[in-house]
């Protein structure tokens, strides 16, 4: 398939002429337990992941990044990262998951679990969790788990960041090495830390996923004037104006719902795309196009034709060689992404500069070690979108 449009909400990208997409191949929550991953620290929401699957023992960024519902603010969530001089990564991460000023918070124990100040406390003879369930109302949502270990020399010691976690069910949740707990999508899941020879279960349900707030979701690759005879959408027809996309990526930490939101230009009145039910996991991405049936193969992204109410003149996404302006919309009508650009360009696409992060948008062949004048579901040099875990290491 071409990724994972999630659709645990209850089908894929959907509209009244057509059913759900199964983005993910026609698998089942179900089929999925069956291969459960390696054992390993988990240290960032994780998509759909590629073949083949990661090594167990990956490397885990340490500390902790810690989301929770503000009522007095305008703000969706407020972050506090525990001893933010100590991991700078996270405290460059603020910015990105639209958190407050970081502050320096005491652990129980002191500082997160150091494997190396455990070396000579002898044989973990038991360990705990705390808590030992814990529900998120949202995927936007976090809360901290402290793991536990008593030693044969009677010590006891913060081990959180020796647990290696697995999951009965790894779509629901994730928890990083500094112990913060969050997820993925809607479900309940055991998770279960393993340090040396113990094991300590905890339980974790996802209520709902949350929307999209402004920043989440960006407009990084816009193709507007397609290159004559390109087949750009993959569906072995070249069908003009069936060509142009806007590229979008979830550049947050969260996984978040789309079902509901549309996608416009500065020229017609109408959407020129309406999403069905379904979710985009952190790092993955979605491709409209102005019609046809894309077919890209690409993991962590689902290409889509654009569903709107044209009928039979069908401009698709009508997308101006000469200038446009194409704007994402959430459900109840809020601006979630924009982007604008001129006629300054020739038969290629404009992309963020830089992809993700950037303000400004350039052409597609200048970008060092582009692959030629689209990439539509990758960067601009073919590679993958960087998971929320790579964005996190940065």
């Amino acid at each position: 398939g071409d990724g994972r449009f999630d659709d645990r909400l209850g089908g894929g990208a959907v509209g009244p002429d057509r059913g759900p997409l199964r983005a993910d191949g026609g698998e089942d929550r179900a089929d999925r337990t069956q291969h459960p991953r390696p054992a390993g620290r988990v240290a960032a929401p994780r998509s759909a992941r590629p073949t083949p699957p990661p090594r167990p023992g990956r490397r885990v960024l340490p500390g902790r990044l810690v989301s929770t519902p503000d009522a007095q603010s305008a703000e969706p969530h407020t972050c506090v990262i525990a001893h933010p001089m100590r991991y700078p990564p996270l405290v460059a991460l603020l910015a990105l998951a639209g958190c407050a000023a970081p502050e320096d918070t005491a652990h129980p124990y002191g500082e997160p679990g150091d494997p190396n100040e455990n070396d000579n406390h002898g044989t973990l003879e038991a360990l705990s969790l705390d808590p030992t369930a814990v529900e998120l109302p949202t995927t936007r949502d976090s809360a901290l788990v402290v793991a536990t270990g008593s030693w044969s020399d009677g010590a006891t010691t913060d081990v959180t960041a020796m647990c290696a976690w697995s999951f009965v069910d790894y779509g629901v949740a994730a928890v990083d090495g500094g112990g913060v707990v969050y997820g993925l999508g809607v479900g309940a899941t055991m998770a279960t830390c393993q340090v040396e020879e113990q094991t300590a279960d905890m339980e974790v349900s996802v209520l709902a996923v949350a929307g999209p707030a402004p920043g989440d979701i960006v407009i990084n690759e816009i193709l507007a004037g397609v290159p004559e005879g390109d087949d750009v959408n993959g569906d072995g027809s070249d069908g003009g104006k069936q060509e142009q996309f806007v590229e979008l990526v979830n550049a947050s930490r969260f996984t978040v719902e789309l079902t509901g939101a549309t996608l416009w230009d500065s020229d017609i009145a109408t959407a020129r795309h309406t999403f069905g039910a379904g979710v985009l996991l952190p790092g993955d991405s979605t491709v409209i196009f102005g019609g046809g049936q894309p077919s890209l193969g690409v993991q962590r992204c689902v290409a889509l034709g654009a569903y709107n109410d044209d009928g039979d003149s069908s401009p698709g996404l009508a997308l101006d060689v000469g200038g446009d302006t194409v704007r994402l919309l959430g459900a109840e009508g809020g601006e979630l992404a924009v982007a604008t650009y001129d006629d300054s360009f020739p038969e290629e696409s404009l992309v963020l500069d830089p992809e993700l992060d950037g303000t400004d948008y350039i052409e597609h062949t200048t970008v060092p070690g582009s692959v030629g004048a689209y990439s539509p579901c990758t960067l601009a040099t073919g590679e993958a979108f960087p998971t929320a875990e790579e964005r996190l290491g940065e």
